[in-house]
């Protein structure tokens, strides 16, 4: 049950480290802007959001197997692996969206 968790966790997280915006009229200071607006935002923390999802998801889990007396490890890994990609998918989103916005405000014209 655990290696199913670890590897949609991973497969979470590995597609959001691989996305770019698209640029329709990139220039030379763009990498520079790019650079600038990820600072701006404080970068993707993704990976963070996931580990505190998963967090409260496998004790949220654990909760629900002391009440109902289900099994504790099954609950557990189930809410660690919906709330952890739940918070991951919700993070990147709003990093794209600010990305976007950050990019915008200086000029470019951006493509999700």
């Amino acid at each position: 049950m655990y290696k199913i968790i670890f590897i949609v966790m991973i497969l979470s997280l590995s597609s959001c480290a691989a996305w770019q915006p698209r640029v329709a009229n990139p220039d030379q200071s763009y990498t520079s802007h790019l650079d600038g607006c990820i600072q701006k935002i404080g970068g993707n923390q993704t990976g963070e959001a996931a580990t505190i999802g998963a967090g409260a998801g496998a004790l949220v889990g654990l909760a629900i197997a002391g009440f109902t007396g289900a099994d504790a490890a099954l609950t557990a890994g189930m809410g660690a692996a919906l709330a952890g990609s739940s918070a991951a998918g919700y993070n990147e989103q709003q990093y794209r969206e600010n990305l976007l916005n950050c990019l915008k405000s200086r000029g470019y014209e951006v493509y999700p």
